[in-house]
């Protein structure tokens, strides 16, 4: 399998022209080409970054043999994209707080106000923060706030990540 991140516009890693390495990966992107070759090999060509800036670079993907099927690989998931500021006032624009995180076999937030108190929690990552207490009660005052998510991805030990989120209405 292969597998970049799933984090919109994700950095990425050119490392050494013609220098393969596990750590080489393309930016994100959208509008590029991609083709195989008669060997297997999937090919990546150019497409347009964040900016609009139009990208004529060429990937070469190939199969690592060490993760023949027959083999235990380890997957290491892309750390997740935690917003840090969202604005739920109506107007269309980052009125949700969404973690973009990748695991198969267990996600947890929680967000609390800055007594400690709970303000949202989910087990599911597709349900965002939509600013109300609890998704249906008050709305909860501009400020910060503070998250702590629990990933688990297959069997492996989970991994935990904290950290604060600002929440401002502008009205």
């Amino acid at each position: 399998m292969i597998k970049g991140s799933e984090a919109k516009w994700a950095g990425g890693n050119s490392g050494t022209l013609l220098a393969p390495a596990p750590s080489n990966i393309p930016s994100g992107r959208m509008g590029s080409n991609a083709f195989t070759d008669l060997n297997g090999s999937l090919w990546l060509f150019g497409g347009y970054n964040i900016n609009d800036e139009m990208k004529n670079d060429l990937w070469k993907f190939t199969l690592d043999t060490a993760c023949a099927p027959d083999r235990s690989c380890i997957f290491t998931p892309p750390p997740p994209f935690i917003p840090n500021v969202f604005t739920p006032n109506g107007d269309g624009y980052n009125d949700m707080f969404l973690i973009d995180a990748e695991s198969n076999s267990g996600f947890h937030v929680s967000i609390y106000d800055r007594w400690g108190k709970e303000v949202f929690h989910s087990d599911s990552e597709k349900d965002a923060w939509n600013g109300l207490i609890n998704n249906n009660g008050n709305e909860a005052s501009d400020g910060t706030y503070y998250y702590v998510l629990t990933l688990r991805y297959g069997g492996n030990k989970p991994s935990v990540y904290k950290g604060f989120l600002n929440l401002f209405r502008n009205k």
